[in-house]
């Protein structure tokens, strides 16, 4: 199928030169997350305190991507440097298979579909790198594909088994799991707005309540289930301290907004123009929560250049749908 090639065509381009040398070879971090995988590996245990700085030696710390830098090391273990990059190849390459398969379902439109997904993959391609954030990638993918059947036919109890199933990996993967708390944030708001808009319609009122009512109890479930990783609620409280670090985010480069002056801000600024013109010429009607989407995983991704993969995976299916609509 054209969803099986593409997934080939990523990973066989990820997997050769230069993208498998800059996968591993663009900042510190590969090497950083293998080596704390493998300490884990040869003690048996969960790293607790800081065993590698001089400075800092002995002092606790929050292991928030525990579980993603085992699986790195023992892809080190098995094939050097290029284990690692195999890991983030199947990761990357799954990641934008799904997103396309999901797109082909919902909109049944095999051009919209690839082209869609090609303009996202473009979106994203500069943050392909072999660390524990493309883990984010895919569960985000699992997250909004989630949410959005759920948005269509109702179905609560699998809407509760997935997200809580995707909160236990993603607490443990990669502190990126505060996007998913955002996107589902998104949709309870929308839901609030929906609710309010069909106060004199009772039909629709009470299904409304109703989704109101599962998307708060999910979202209290995942609250609840994001607390079994090794550090507890201190895991919330050490993400929140962290992006409210103006130094932190400051120093690092991943933070900052993109220079679009940079070649690898093209994809993104495809992006941001296919969005402009989808909405401004096609005019599509969006339900609150696309609506609070695209403009909430929007001015994520300005602000922050990280987000920008997080923004085409979560925003693809709603201009997707759009487009196909008109076509």
């Amino acid at each position: 199928s054209l969803t099986q090639w593409l997934w080939l065509v990523i990973l066989l381009i990820l997997l050769a030169n230069p993208w498998r040398t800059m996968m591993v070879s663009g900042d510190g971090d590969p090497c950083m997350h293998w080596r704390v995988g493998e300490y884990m590996l040869q003690t048996g245990k969960i790293i607790r305190s800081d065993v590698f700085s001089h400075t800092h030696l002995g002092w606790p710390i929050i292991t928030k991507e525990w579980l993603s830098e085992i699986v790195f090391a023992e892809a080190g273990r098995r094939a050097g440097l290029y284990g690692l990059c195999v890991v983030a190849a199947l990761v990357i390459a799954t990641t934008f298979a799904l997103l396309h398969r999901q797109l082909l379902r919902e909109t049944g439109n095999h051009a919209v579909a690839i082209f869609v997904v090609l303009i996202a993959a473009w979106a994203a391609c500069s943050h392909w790198l072999a660390r524990p954030h493309v883990f984010s990638f895919l569960l985000a993918v699992l997250w909004g594909d989630a949410l959005r059947r759920f948005d269509r036919n109702g179905s609560a109890r699998r809407l509760a088994v997935v997200l809580g199933l995707l909160t236990l990996l993603w607490v443990n993967l990669h502190g990126g799991y505060l996007a998913g708390f955002i996107t589902l944030g998104a949709y309870w708001l929308g839901a609030v707005i929906e609710l309010v808009l069909a106060r004199t319609d009772r039909t629709r009122w009470g299904a409304v309540r109703r989704k109101l009512n599962v998307l708060t109890g999910v979202a209290l479930l995942c609250g609840v289930v994001s607390l079994f990783n090794p550090n507890g609620y201190h895991l919330h409280v050490h993400n929140l301290q962290f992006l409210q670090s103006d130094y932190l985010t400051n120093w690092l480069i991943e933070y900052a907004s993109t220079d679009f002056h940079s070649p690898d801000s093209r994809g993104f600024l495809a992006w941001l123009a296919l969005t402009f013109l989808t909405l401004t010429l096609l005019r599509p009607r969006l339900s609150p929560a696309s609506a609070i989407l695209l403009i909430a995983w929007t001015y994520f991704a300005l602000y922050l250049g990280r987000n920008i993969p997080l923004l085409a995976i979560f925003t693809a299916p709603i201009l997707a749908t759009a487009l196909a609509e008109a076509s």
